[in-house]
């Protein structure tokens, strides 16, 4: 009967296993961090708000304005 070897792995590719796991750990922990540092949760009546936005807040005169800008710049390509 045949005796099974168990299959070393090399040191150093452990260790390269280990980091880039480790490395991913700490990007996904470090993003998680960031994007609900800023929300703030009022225990009073549990409502929560987001205390400062990066987004482009899109409003109907924005919306307007941009159609109105992408009309004219149409407009006199056109000409």
């Amino acid at each position: 009967m045949k005796s099974r070897r168990r299959k070393r792995t090399d040191p150093k590719k452990k260790i390269a296993i280990i980091s880039i796991i480790l490395i991913l750990v700490w990007i996904s922990a470090f993003y998680l961090y960031t994007t609900y540092s800023q929300i703030k949760i009022e225990p009073i009546e549990y409502e929560t708000t987001k205390l400062s936005s990066t987004e482009y807040e899109e409003t109907v005169e924005n919306a307007e304005e941009n159609n109105q800008l992408v009309a004219d710049v149409i407009e006199k390509t056109t000409r």
